[in-house]
């Protein structure tokens, strides 16, 4: 190979010195004419000199041309023998290995090493690229019976042509569709109790036997396949094209998600796999679970209710109602259903207090009681003075006792509490 690109680069200079030498034969052979032939005028030579000038500029501008163009053709037999190498190298590993082919390709340099035993540090030169060339970043696959290398070369006197490296080899013919594993949850994002979700492991011709794994949860944050704990086992024991898994999740409650994973590779029968999953497949799944909440409210003597619910939503009334109270005590119960057919119910007792007296009323112990003017109340001692418990009221109607002294005028009658203001607890 080095010996070709040799003998390629010394027919360029041959061809150049031969332009070199025509053009000084050229210059040569005029002079001689004008040495020989004295009678010429002055003007006749100048037109001569201008005339083997322009002519040798000419010659010198095509050699220029022709030796860029030489420049290029070397250059482009240079990087495609390169090519060649490579792409015939690459490709009799693929045919010899096939599904063994490590893809393990070294770029160090100019120097181009493939690792043939994947477990191995052993390394073999597959070219040593010329220097004109650069080598970008190598990609590699083999899946699928498929083994695919790109390698990126480009010359910079060059960067409208395309050298790389491309070879694809498939050592598989036939079924090369891989079987899949996937994950359905219907109306995922409507809120329910339970949700279930439909997990399928299918394939265009037949899976192939065998017991496969598959782990799944649920959340409402993000979860690896690591994270996953519930599993079951899907059993292919008829070669079949479809089997299918229903996981039903309930006791939940949020806007989370049902996340699928596959422990291990699953194959079908031409040995295509699903490979592991680095990311879960995963399906939005609304779950509710929490009951609404009633909440209970007083304005004065008017008592209000509110039923709410963070998830699903209220789904039926009374969601919102007021009630004006009446009576010594009052007990208010109410029921609340959500869209997820979660209900709550809850109660609420008003009793009437009595520690706050207005307009015309006096508060005496619990009660409170109306004051009536210009009664007297009489004047018993019994040692103890006119305030003594033993003091009656000598008045019209009913008293229940003497306010003040013996020169007290006047006397409280009892009212029932709902009569005088107070206040709803």
């Amino acid at each position: 190979m080095r010996k070709e690109k040799l003998i390629i680069k010394e027919k360029v200079i041959l061809k150049e010195n031969r332009i070199s030498f025509f053009i000084f034969c050229v210059i040569m052979i005029i002079g001689d004419v004008m040495k020989n032939n004295k009678g010429y005028m002055l003007i006749e030579i100048i037109l001569a000199s201008i005339i083997a000038f322009g002519v040798a500029i000419f010659i010198i501008n095509l050699t220029i041309r022709l030796k860029n163009k030489n420049d290029d053709t070397f250059y482009e037999t240079q990087i495609v023998t390169d090519q060649t190498i490579i792409t015939n190298k690459f490709m009799q590993y693929a045919i010899d290995q096939q599904e063994a082919f490590s893809c393990r390709i070294e770029i160090e340099g100019n120097k181009i090493y493939y690792y043939p035993d994947k477990d191995s540090e052993e390394k073999v030169l597959i070219d040593n690229v010329n220097e004109i060339a650069s080598i970008g970043a190598s990609s590699c696959t083999n899946t699928q019976g498929k083994i695919t290398i790109d390698i990126p070369l480009s010359v910079p006197q060059q960067q409208e042509n395309d050298y790389n490296v491309h070879v694809e080899y498939k050592y598989k013919i036939g079924d090369e569709i891989i079987p899949t594993l996937s994950l359905v949850v219907n109306n995922g994002t409507t809120y329910s109790k339970t949700h279930t979700g439909i997990i399928t492991l299918s394939d265009n011709i037949a899976l192939k036997n065998g017991t496969y794994r598959i782990l799944y949860g649920w959340s409402d944050s993000t979860l690896s396949c690591s994270d996953l704990t519930n599993s079951f086992d899907f059993e292919v024991t008829n070669s079949d094209t479809e089997i299918t898994k229903e996981v039903t999740i309930d006791s939940q409650t949020g806007q989370g998600k049902l996340y699928v994973c596959n422990e291990s590779k699953i194959y079908d029968a031409a040995d295509n796999y699903w490979d592991v999953l680095d990311t879960p497949l995963a399906e939005n799944m609304y779950l509710d679970n929490t009951p609404p909440t009633i909440a209970f409210s007083l304005s004065g003597s008017t008592a209000s209710w509110s039923c709410n619910d963070s998830h699903s939503g209220v789904a039926t009334n009374p969601a919102n109602g007021s009630q004006a109270l009446s009576g010594a005590s009052v007990t208010i119960s109410k029921t609340c259903t959500d869209l997820a057919q979660n209900s709550a119910t809850d109660s609420h007792t008003y009793t009437y207090k009595h520690d706050m007296c207005s307009g015309g009323c006096a508060r005496t112990g619990q009660v409170c009681t109306t004051w009536y003017e210009n009664y007297t109340c009489c004047k018993i001692y019994s040692g103890d003075g006119p305030d003594s418990p033993n003091a009656v009221c000598q008045v019209q109607g009913q008293c229940t006792w003497c306010y003040g002294n013996s020169y007290a005028t006047r006397c409280v009658e009892s009212y029932p509490d709902y009569e005088c203001n107070g206040r709803y607890e």
